[in-house]
């Protein structure tokens, strides 16, 4: 670009500083006003007013939780998402590219620098533990579920345009190739790249340059991939050996056919000899991996979304356990031994070294405690952090969970302060004070994050990614429950009765795309309830409220979000109801019908012979009435709308209109008195509906 200065959709000045970095599309400039901002410049053949547009769209509609803002501590943003257009000339003139947050690349890397073993422990040694690996996928899940809620997609998911810092913060790139929606029009601007081994099965073999395809739940597919490959070691989950996998060759091949090697039940199919042991996982992460990997294989609806993988990941962190041999080993809770202790017994391997001096873990116990009441609870119990900028979302989680239950929780929490991106980053606590609840935490800070990220083996303090600080427990022997009830008297609390359980909707443009749920309460006292749908297409008028008696409420399926869907799919979800007293479901079924198709028997032609005109000089004339019958038949779901014509008045069809399923049968007859005298005569009835167009000679021959 020859010009040195550029304008945003405000006005204001910016002024390129060179030499730019160049790309495929543009080229990225620094800027002189604004270090944290850069531009980057179309170049002029690339330019479009679908670019623009898409742009635009970006900037009206950027993802929430301040995920696009610049965070200080990184010096970089979750997500590099433009923030304004950028013009030649003041005024919205000239369009020519958009501002972005700077994205410190000495610090953040491609994700496969930390996942894959051999480029982690070259980079950084064994410090970069599972544990960090692990708050890295929740970071990633929460970011993905972020650009969800906007009604956006990141199409094209992959190692590759997610880099990752060694405090274990993100940052998505390519933001301008998103699936991005309008929300004041509607329109979608669509995603045209794929990567091969990220991509889902059922978008293999498409051409995304000429065809416009949602990519929401190939998103889910691609996430599933990313953490999987984080948390067992950078193994992709379709690789396989054995001859079972002989005839597919490649990874795509693999994923096409959904050969998932970690079931027990496939045969002659084993995972790589260099994957850790799938059972490292807790049961409810496999969990999560088995809707995608199997059971969403061709069920797209049955793969599990961000705001499932944030939860499970985030309960998954606050039960991990420090091995007390080398403290760069982390592993789950459910484990009762350490993994990578047996992996380096056995296969000599050790993919978390460490070299510094020994250390020897204390042991504490943790006193047991009672608890009576349902909401006498504790929120997940997550490591301690020492930077304002915690575990993404879990700043705005802990709060939550203070405002909701601060009169029956018996836990006191320390204030934590704001993030402008809520994105986890490095900590650097003392391990004998996270282990003992009676202490306040007192971490260590430091402006430099390599230092942070516990990249000095000599410190004797464990370093850990970084996350909110933890919750200091006063426990009492008997929790408080605030009602003015008798002392001894046990309140048993029933689960809401749910009609109907099961909602089935079939889409057709003249259906009704709402549905009534009643809730009704079992209890004397209200109930508090918490909606919450499986799939974003699910909307509801509330999904907090109170139920005293009974509650109707209307649900609405988002007919939008079918529009682009392949006809003859049913796609399945549900409605979870959520109470002190436990969990009720609604399933909603949504069949996409396909579209009618017109089939007439017979199609080509009705002969009627002998027919026998009347004498008009006779008054005794029987009246002859020919008919034979022909039969309409809808081959499609959607309902069959039509007419028949006929372009001689001698034919006459009845009933001329139909409106139809199934099946229904046409009377075609001759009227005599509205022949000529030829010997032979011929006709066509016209069948037209929106299933298609059938026409049909008609020979008559008199007597």
């Amino acid at each position: 670009m020859d010009n040195t200065c550029v304008y945003d959709r405000t006005g204001v000045k910016y002024t390129l500083i060179h030499p730019p970095k160049k790309g495929g599309e543009g080229e990225v400039f620094k800027l002189s006003e604004n270090p944290a901002l850069c531009a980057k410049i179309y170049y002029r053949n690339i330019i479009t007013e679908e670019i623009r547009d898409k742009i635009t769209s970006m900037t009206d509609n950027p993802p929430a939780c301040d995920l696009t803002e610049h965070n200080k501590n990184t010096r970089s943003a979750s997500i590099a998402w433009p923030v304004s257009e950028l013009y030649k000339y003041p005024g919205r003139k000239d369009f020519c590219g958009f501002l972005m947050p700077v994205i410190d690349t000495e610090l953040f890397r491609e994700a496969h620098m930390y996942y894959d073993p051999q480029d982690r422990n070259k980079y950084l040694s064994g410090s970069f533990t599972w544990k960090y690996l692990l708050t890295t996928a929740y970071n990633i899940a929460y970011t993905v579920s972020a650009i969800h809620r906007s009604g956006h997609c990141i199409g094209d998911m992959s190692g590759s345009n997610i880099l990752v810092a060694r405090t274990a913060a993100i940052s998505i790139i390519d933001c301008d190739s998103f699936q991005i929606e309008n929300k004041k029009t509607g329109k979608k601007y669509f995603t045209k790249v794929a990567t091969g081994d990220y991509l889902a099965p059922e978008l293999m073999g498409i051409n995304f340059r000429t065809e416009n395809i949602d990519r929401y739940y190939s998103d889910l597919f691609s996430l599933s991939i990313l953490i999987f490959k984080f948390l067992m070691n950078g193994v992709h989950p379709f690789q396989a050996r054995g001859k079972g996998v002989e005839d597919y060759p490649t990874t795509e091949h693999k994923i096409k056919n959904g050969i998932f090697p970690y079931l027990r039940n496939v045969r002659q199919i084993y995972p790589p000899l260099y994957a850790p042991p799938y059972a490292i996982l807790s049961p409810e992460i496999r969990a999560l991996f088995e809707r995608c990997f199997v059971k969403g294989i061709d069920k797209p609806y049955m793969r599990p979304d961000a705001d499932e993988w944030v939860t499970v990941l985030q309960d998954e962190l606050s039960g991990l356990k420090q091995c007390d041999n080398n403290p760069n080993h982390w592993h789950s809770g459910h484990l009762q031994i350490c993994p990578w202790c047996e992996i380096l017994k056995i296969k000599k391997k050790e993919y978390f070294p460490y070299n510094g001096p020994k250390t020897v873990k204390p042991k504490t116990k943790v006193p047991n405690a009672k608890i009576t009441s349902p909401d006498a609870r504790t929120p997940p119990e997550i490591p301690a952090d020492n930077n304002s900028t915690g575990i993404q979302g879990l700043n705005k989680y802990q709060s939550k969970y203070q405002s909701k239950h601060h009169q029956k929780d018996t836990k006191t929490l320390p204030d934590t302060e704001k993030s402008s991106a809520a994105i986890k980053t490095d900590i650097k606590t003392d391990t004998a004070q996270r282990r003992e609840p009676a202490l306040k935490n007192s971490a260590v800070k430091t402006t430099d994050p390599v230092a942070d990220a516990g990249i000095k083996a000599q410190n004797t303090e464990t370093k850990k990614p970084g996350i909110i600080p933890e919750r200091q427990r006063v426990i009492p022997e008997k929790p408080e429950i605030i009602e003015e009830k008798p002392e001894n008297r046990e309140i048993i609390l029933l689960k809401p009765e749910i009609r109907p359980q099961i909602i089935d909707l079939k889409f057709d443009p003249d259906c009704d795309n709402k549905a009534e749920i009643e809730i009704i309460n079992r209890n004397q006292d209200p109930l508090e309830i918490t909606a919450e749908p499986l799939h974003r297409w699910i909307l509801l008028p509330e999904k907090n409220f109170s139920v005293r008696d009974k509650k109707i409420i209307e649900i609405t399926v988002e007919r939008s979000y079918f529009e682009s869907r392949p006809a003859g799919i049913k796609y399945k979800s549900w409605i979870q109801f959520k109470t002190p007293a436990g969990s009720e479901k609604t399933e909603i079924n949504v069949s996409l019908q396909k579209e009618p198709i017109l089939t007439v028997i017979p199609d080509k032609r009705l002969l009627f012979r002998g027919i026998k005109k009347p004498d008009i000089n006779r008054a005794d004339n029987d009246a002859q009435k020919t008919v034979q019958s022909i039969e309409i038949t809808n081959s499609g779901e959607r309902t069959l709308n039509g007419e028949i014509t006929s372009d001689n008045r001698w034919i006459k069809a009845e009933p001329e209109n139909f409106s139809i399923q199934g099946k229904q049968k046409i009377d075609v007859s001759i009227i005599p008195e509205y022949m000529s005298s030829k010997a032979i005569q011929t006709g066509r009835i016209t069948v037209r509906s929106n299933g298609g167009r059938c026409d049909i000679r008609v020979i008559a021959s008199l007597k």
